[in-house]
């Protein structure tokens, strides 16, 4: 099924390019310089001659999530960048790693600097107190994980705002699950870890 892109720039004429995205092999019909512009992965599949895809002007994209693909395509074409706004539910917290993980695979830097800018709200909501400590646990591992993953897309969180998740950390006694989980990223994620050494450090007085 063919789907609508509902954004400024976008129009059907003049479409030069099929992408099939998700299992369902969602249909969009785009522009390949449009896409060229904002992603390095359909730069180089529209440009160079070798890649099939571009000779025979049809993408698939199953591992990218179609709901994904149209949010991405909505921006490509001017549009809101549609990020959620509470990551603490499952399903949006899902939404943004897809959204991130299709960063680095499209080759999108400007998506993973978006994320990397919200990121210190979605910390924000992120810093109360659970009762039951095996959900508090899984919570600080989901955002352990998270930060992982956006570092190793090229994306970092400012030292300030850091130390601001580790002072609200503190204050809802949870800093020691979180630096629990911290620890064993040292020797595999160096950046993230320095990064959170440097504002743990600041935060003692």
């Amino acid at each position: 099924m063919l789907s609508t892109i509902d954004a400024p720039l976008y129009t059907t004429q003049y479409t030069d390019l099929k992408i099939y995205a998700g299992e369902e092999a969602r249909e969009f019909d785009v522009h390949r310089h449009i896409l060229a512009v904002h992603s390095e992965f359909f730069k180089v599949a529209c440009q160079n001659p070798h890649f099939k895809e571009g000779a025979e002007q049809v993408i698939r994209l199953p591992t990218v999530d179609a709901g994904t693909m149209t949010r991405l395509l909505r921006w490509f074409y001017q549009g809101p960048l549609e990020l959620p706004s509470d990551w603490t539910s499952d399903d949006s917290y899902d939404r943004i790693m897809d959204m991130l993980n299709s960063a680095d695979y499209l080759g999108i830097p400007t998506l993973v600097k978006a994320i990397s800018e919200a990121t210190p709200s979605y910390l924000r909501a992120n810093s109360q107190w659970h009762a039951d400590r095996g959900i508090a646990i899984a919570e600080e591992q989901k955002k352990v994980d998270f930060l992982s993953r956006l570092y190793e897309c090229g994306g970092n969180i400012e030292i300030k705002f850091l130390k601001e998740h580790l002072n609200a950390l503190k204050k809802s006694r949870n800093l020691g699950l979180f630096m629990g989980v911290v620890k064993d990223l040292e020797g595999c994620h160096e950046a993230l870890f320095g990064d959170i050494m440097v504002a743990l450090y600041a935060t003692v007085d």
